[in-house]
């Protein structure tokens, strides 16, 4: 039996319960205990310094931990003067001895305070005192003397039962909150910080593809206007004051980021100095390596999450990352409050179970029916049913319960004020992203597609097998430089918008209109043949002939445009893209040459040229 509780110790010593960013407890000493009680003190404390031996020579434990070892010394002495309340003696320890070293250890390594040390002390008191009371309430009430052969029977004093329902009823539902908040907080914010990085990589991928190899070579030659084009593109990133980006080669020389980092040839590898852990395709998360004088909240404060992009043909990769000291501060913020709310408990419930005394058995049953899982039904918000007793020190102490729930029932409000403004900023986050590849992809002025989503509808159309014929139009309007000219751009826009609103009359709900840029527009015909390209084609010039009327402060102007239209068809012509829309082009100039509102086919040029 005394193996199993060594090895329980050990594993549970090293092996920590992790809530989350660095908040952790371990639960070695409640073995340690039990072994003392039932074996002595030599064998807890040869069990308590090997472990913290293993742990920071194998496992690289953080040093503060020996304060757990110290703390099995004080049990041991006090033990054996027969003073069995364990939690007492412990807090003392605490008070007394380990938050005063550790502050002092955490200033000489560190030379200042902060949150990171305050959080460390009290996330080891706090995991020191419940292992204490783990173990006491295992060493009352769990039979373990049968298993190793023992008869005494083990009588239970009722204020001890009390004393221990007490805090357990209090402390064992909240920490298992704590424990199930940590983890769904991670969550949320590993959540946020993906779509963070999927966002900000797709702002600038977007801007980027508009370019071509050779652009994107010459980033590689650190030509200084393609540079500085360059971060002009990382810094309109609407994230970018959330984010650090950066350019690098295989090598990870760097050469462009939003955070002024640049020198001549300068290297850049996140990789460098710490542990890397794949959160999903192409996103990491970095952490610096253990030090024996550190300690896990440091890590995460130093820790980020990372998105690697490569760029084809080309030896650039963009990186994109997320600190997570933007989230670690408020995330540890919010244990620091829930652990004073829990020591208040705590110190509430020691109170009130000392003051109380004897209290009769029904009135303790009712009281504890209440109180069990007391956090979780104040989270679901039933209504709780005091018990009404004559008993003076049992109405305190339904007082007490009462303070305390209304506590935690500010204390969630707050934990669902928090959530709500994680989920709105979530929402913001895709709002943007959908905003973000609307301009992307759709022509400002007209609202039509633009330019690159056209090259996409056109590759994806062709690239399906799609197997029925298409026809590609490249429209010009005529004389439509000379209104810009003469009446100024805005009734040139007011113009455009008109146009475009006539093509979309005109067009079927399976054909797709572009704008090009300029007066240019092409359109895609689906299913379609000569004639009826044809008869598309006049419909379309005869709709552009059609007189457009233009309002502006109180002024009228009739304005009159027509169109030359070149079509190339598919398979016909060609079957690829470049050629469909070069053959189109070059049919649209032909039918400018020949006149105004015509149109010519890329076949019928052909036909020309061979006669």
């Amino acid at each position: 039996m005394f193996s199993v509780l060594a090895a329980l110790s050990m594993i549970a010593r090293i092996f920590e319960l992790n809530f989350s960013y660095g908040i952790s407890f371990a639960f070695g000493n409640v073995f340690t205990i039990i072994i003392l009680s039932y074996y002595g003190k030599f064998k807890a404390l040869s069990v308590a310094v090997v472990s913290n031996v293993l742990d920071i020579c194998f496992f690289n434990g953080s040093i503060y931990t020996v304060f757990f070892t110290f703390e099995i010394l004080v049990l041991s002495i006090f033990w054996k003067n027969k003073i069995r309340k364990l939690l007492f003696i412990d807090i003392l320890y605490w008070i007394m001895v380990g938050i005063p070293f550790s502050f002092l250890i955490y200033y000489l390594n560190n030379r200042t305070f902060g949150l990171e040390v305050y959080l460390l002390v009290i996330n080891n008191w706090i995991c020191g005192n419940i292992n204490v009371l783990i173990a006491d309430l295992i060493i009352s009430y769990v039979p373990i003397q049968l298993i190793l052969g023992r008869k005494e029977k083990i009588l239970t004093d009722l204020n001890r039962l009390m004393f221990h329902l007490t805090i357990a009823a209090v402390i064992g539902p909240f920490l298992v909150y704590i424990m199930i908040d940590g983890w769904l907080t991670q969550d949320r914010v590993s959540s946020e910080i993906s779509q963070i990085l999927n966002t900000s990589r797709l702002n600038i991928i977007d801007q980027i593809n508009s370019w071509d190899t050779n652009d994107l070579r010459k980033i590689r030659l650190r030509s200084p206007v393609h540079l500085k084009d360059l971060k002009e593109i990382i810094a309109s990133n609407p994230l970018n004051d959330k984010v650090e980006v950066f350019v690098v080669d295989r090598k990870n020389s760097l050469y462009s980021a939003n955070r002024n980092l640049e020198k001549p040839n300068m290297i850049y590898d996140w990789k460098d100095g710490g542990n890397i852990i794949n959160v999903s395709d192409n996103i990491y998360c970095w952490m610096p390596e253990s030090k024996r004088l550190g300690f896990d909240i440091k890590k995460w404060s130093k820790a980020f999450y990372i998105m690697v992009y490569q760029f084809e043909d080309i030896d650039l990769q963009l990186q994109i990352k997320v600190p997570l000291s933007n989230y670690t501060v408020s995330i540890w913020e919010n244990y620091r409050n829930k652990f004073h709310i829990l020591i208040v408990f705590c110190f509430i419930s020691i109170f009130i179970s000392i003051m109380m005394g004897r209290v009769l058995s029904r009135d303790l049953s009712k009281l504890t029916q209440s109180t069990t899982d007391l956090p979780d039904k104040l989270k679901r918000q039933e209504i709780i049913e005091w018990p009404d007793t004559s008993m003076v020190q049992v109405n305190n102490l339904v007082s007490n319960f009462k303070v305390m729930s209304n506590n935690l029932v500010t204390l969630f409000n707050d934990i669902n004020i928090m959530n709500d403004k994680l989920l709105s900023q979530t929402i913001e986050l895709e709002n943007s992203r959908e905003e973000m590849k609307r301009l992307a992809y759709n022509d400002a002025l007209t609202g039509l597609p633009n330019r690159y989503y056209f090259t996409n509808y056109l590759e994806e159309l062709l690239s399906s097998g799609y197997e029925r014929k298409i026809a590609v139009m490249f429209i010009d309007l005529n004389r439509f430089k000379h209104i810009n000219d003469k009446l100024g751009h805005d009734i040139g826009d007011m113009l455009l918008k008109e146009v475009a609103n006539r093509f979309k009359y005109v067009l079927g709900h399976d054909d797709f209109v572009a704008r090009l840029g300029g007066d240019e527009f092409v359109i895609i015909l689906r299913d379609i043949d000569y004639e009826k390209a044809s008869v598309t084609a006049e419909q379309i010039n005869n709709v552009l002939c059609e007189t457009v009327i233009v309002l502006q402060k109180d002024k009228k102007y009739e304005l009159n445009i027509s169109g030359s239209i070149g079509i190339s068809l598919y398979p016909d012509d060609a079957v690829d893209k470049t050629t469909l829309l070069k053959m189109a082009d070059m049919a649209m100039y032909a039918s400018k040459e020949t006149g105004e509102k015509e149109f010519k086919f890329y076949s019928d040029l052909n036909k020309i040229v061979l006669s």
